[in-house]
């Protein structure tokens, strides 16, 4: 579009100059201005019908999307004195308010500080009962262990120490063994 006017504005410049041109005479070229002028007229009336729907088509769809915008400004703006008024109410209610607020903070810090107190005693009687529990199976355990420890050694001390007596009854048994047969050998030779 842009470039068709620019085109058409550069024709009728040059036109306009060519007739103003000196060619020798002083009187004004009517006839070849009447020509331009026809010319013109004729491309103008080939523009107006070759650009007629577009521009129409331009016109309107520019109409329809300022519409539009406007109508989107309008809901914006009030929708914005709607959030600006909720605000201002909200200032203004937490201004008279804010007394009533603080002790309203104080009394559920308060009630925060209890609960978090209350807790923390819960879990400290529950640790408590389970290191009881905890210790009370660990000394079980100690107890058995020492019980076995004591068995096995009570085992190991009585197998030695019948080990031994063996021994010496073995050895005692022995001798005895060989001095009654020296002691039978001497009669059967005597």
């Amino acid at each position: 579009m842009k470039k068709l006017i620019s085109v058409l504005l550069s024709v009728l410049i040059f036109s306009i100059a060519r007739a103003a041109s000196p060619h020798g005479d002083d009187h004004i070229p009517f006839k070849e201005i009447g020509f331009q002028v026809i010319n013109l007229g004729v491309l103008l009336v080939i523009i107006f019908f070759a650009v007629r729907k577009s521009i129409v088509e331009l016109f309107k769809t520019r109409y329809a999307a300022y519409n539009e915008q406007a109508q989107k400004t309008a809901e914006a703006k009030a929708a914005a004195e709607l959030a600006l008024a909720d605000i201002k109410a909200r200032i203004q209610n937490l201004q008279s308010s804010e007394d009533h607020a603080i002790a309203k903070a104080h009394a559920d810090a308060a009630a925060l500080k209890s609960k978090v107190i209350q807790e923390a005693k819960t879990q400290a009687e529950k640790i408590k009962a389970d290191t009881h529990l905890i210790v009370g199976a660990e000394l079980n355990n100690a107890k058995n262990q020492i019980r076995e420890e004591i068995i096995n050694s009570s085992m190991e001390l009585a197998k030695n120490t019948i080990k031994n007596s063996a021994e010496t009854v073995s050895k005692k048994s022995e001798k005895r063994f060989l001095q009654e047969i020296s002691n039978t050998k001497a009669q059967v030779s005597l």
